[in-house]
């Protein structure tokens, strides 16, 4: 009895987390439509490094500029601070996509894939998702400077699925070449 209570409340953690990430993807892509950043099939940029995050949301820059004890430099640097965070974020958002439609199409190529692998990188998309979703609403309620923590964080996740998809992606092209060549 206590194994079905289990796997019960296992099925519905995995659907709100499923759930989660839709909504996170539907953010993600009102995000990118509302930016002024190419659209997919352009270039696609890189994940930014996480020093980006780090100076895009930082404190100290806020306390520099709050010292002034100017209203009106106060109210324009945070317009333009919450710009630049939202474009960072958008850009961030729209390469997680291609990243992961990247990594789809070099897993259906793939041989030998690895079940646990494969469903830790999409508990990781669905948290970058969900990240990205909730970054959005705390930049624009709580204004560029408070949510340091969660950016950097989006950023350091973003760089490590980036990573396994390249590993997975040479992986693949290097098995691609040796069947080429037998």
């Amino acid at each position: 009895m206590i194994g079905f209570w289990t796997l019960l409340v296992g099925a519905v953690l995995l659907l709100l987390l499923l759930l989660v990430a839709v909504k996170g993807l539907l953010t993600a892509r009102e995000l990118e439509h509302a930016a002024e950043i190419p659209p997919d099939d352009e270039e696609v940029r890189e994940i930014l490094p996480e020093e980006f995050a780090t100076r895009i949301f930082s404190r100290s820059d806020w306390e520099f500029v709050s010292n002034n004890k100017s209203i009106e430099l106060n109210r324009l640097f945070l317009r333009e601070r919450e710009a630049v965070a939202l474009l960072w974020l958008r850009q961030t958002a729209r390469v997680i996509r291609q990243v992961m439609r990247e990594h789809a199409e070099a897993a259906r190529k793939s041989q030998d894939l690895q079940v646990t692998t494969e469903l830790k990188l999409f508990i990781q998309y669905g948290q970058l998702l969900l990240a990205c979703g909730l970054l959005f609403l705390a930049i624009r309620v709580a204004g560029p400077v408070s949510p340091g923590a969660l950016a950097i964080y989006t950023a350091r996740l973003s760089r490590q699925l980036s990573e396994a998809h390249q590993v997975l992606k040479a992986a693949t092209d290097a098995t691609q070449v040796r069947a080429a060549s037998v």
